[in-house]
């Protein structure tokens, strides 16, 4: 796969903005949710687990519609 073969290259970053869509893929076309965001880097470092992963949250006031967990499994 061709995002597999990026994360093998080097790190990944996703990005959020407030104008994003959850449908695209984070990178050249940001997350619109922190959800989306969150499961995107859980899965990236599940195919690369030895390659960083950054999220990167745009400017703007990003209000939350419910509650954001993250587990042991979305650290380092």
């Amino acid at each position: 796969m061709a995002i597999a073969a990026a994360l093998a290259a080097s790190g990944v970053d996703f990005y959020m903005v407030l104008n994003g869509d959850d449908a695209n893929p984070g990178a050249a076309k940001a997350f619109a949710s922190l959800i989306r965001a969150r499961d995107a880097v859980c899965s990236a470092k599940f195919r690369a687990p030895n390659h960083d992963c950054e999220f990167l949250l745009r400017e703007g006031v990003h209000r939350l519609s419910e509650t954001v967990v993250f587990s042991l499994a979305d650290s380092d």
